[in-house]
C-alpha cells in the first residue's frame, strides 16, 4: 500500500504513462473507488524488489492525510477478500 502523494486523476495519468516507468494494480480514487490498472498476474512496477509477488495499491492522498472512510472501506474489502473484488471494482482501467 503506497499514498499516491497527489491526486488520484493526476495518480491514474501518471501511472498509465510508460515513461513513468512506474505502475500499479490497483487505485483507490477519493471517492473511494476501486480502479484496476494492471491484470493481477501481469507484474505493475510499485516496488525496487518484489514486483513479480506482489499487488501494488495506491490510494489517491498524501502520507501526512488520513485516508477518508470510503477508501479504507474498499481497501479493507479488498485486502480482505482478494478473489472476489469484482464484485466491488468500479473501474477496469487496463
Amino acid at each position: 500500500l503506497h499514498t499516491t502523494e497527489g491526486s488520484g486523476d493526476g495518480a491514474r495519468a501518471w501511472l498509465k504513462n510508460k515513461e513513468s516507468k512506474a505502475s500499479a494494480h490497483y487505485l483507490v480514487m477519493e471517492d473511494g473507488s476501486l480502479v484496476q490498472l494492471v491484470k493481477d498476474e501481469d507484474t505493475a512496477w510499485h516496488c525496487r524488489k518484489n514486483n513479480e509477488d506482489t499487488i501494488g495499491i495506491e490510494i489517491a492522498g498524501s502520507y501526512k492525510d488520513l485516508i477518508n472512510q470510503k477508501q479504507k472501506l474498499n481497501s479493507h474489502q479488498y485486502l480482505s477478500d482478494p478473489y472476489h473484488k469484482n464484485s466491488f471494482l468500479d473501474c477496469v482501467d487496463q
